[in-house]
């Protein structure tokens, strides 16, 4: 899978985020350390409310997108900003930024200018383990992972084991998911990661 801004989601697969939003999910995994700072890399989308600006690690391919799964920033300002790092339509500006701030659940607070970005990291590219799950036993992981909502962003059946990406995990998702369906089932990756420094 490469990497790329915009992520086609068949409608299968939209309806599956849809349903899974809709879900009772289980108590969230906590919230790292309101001090420390997190760094993602996404689509900015800004429709005119300033209150739901949102960090988006999927998109639909529409047009303007549409967030398919991301989190709320606070604090997102488009000053500083060069106007050719973004798109506009139908009264929706979007881009593609690195950004870094604080976690609080759903909400990432802003805690210095965003980075121009080229490209979203692709999860399933940053690991590749495998597992020994028949695709059977990986599906009906897969529909109880999906109820984790809205922390589990993406979901992939991969060779024997189920690679999910959160929009972030300490460990405590994967400790969790490792408990439920036992070692080699499920592979959690964070999209948002510890900022360094230098970054």
């Amino acid at each position: 899978m490469s990497c790329r801004t915009s992520v086609l989601i068949t409608a299968s697969a939209c309806l599956a985020l849809v349903l899974a939003g809709c879900t009772t999910a289980d108590p969230p995994p906590p919230a790292p350390d309101q001090k420390n700072e997190l760094t993602a890399t996404g689509t900015v989308i800004d429709d005119g409310d300033r209150d739901n600006v949102l960090l988006c690690m999927q998109v639909l391919e529409s047009y303007p997108p549409q967030c398919a799964g991301g989190v709320v920033l606070d604090g997102w300002s488009w000053d500083g900003l060069d106007e050719t790092t973004s798109e506009h339509a139908n009264d929706v500006r979007w881009g593609l930024y690195q950004v870094f701030g604080t976690y609080h659940g759903e909400t990432l607070t802003l805690t210095r200018p965003p980075v121009v970005a080229d490209m979203v990291p692709d999860p399933d590219e940053q690991a590749d383990p495998t597992g020994s799950r028949s695709d059977a036993e990986l599906a009906q992981i897969e529909q109880v992972v999906r109820d984790k909502q809205p922390y589990v962003l993406t979901t992939t059946r991969g060779d024997g084991i189920l690679l999910v990406t959160a929009s972030y995990d300490d460990g405590t998702l994967q400790r969790e998911f490792d408990d439920e369906f036992g070692p080699d089932a499920v592979a959690v990756t964070s999209w948002m990661q510890p900022a360094n420094a230098g970054d």
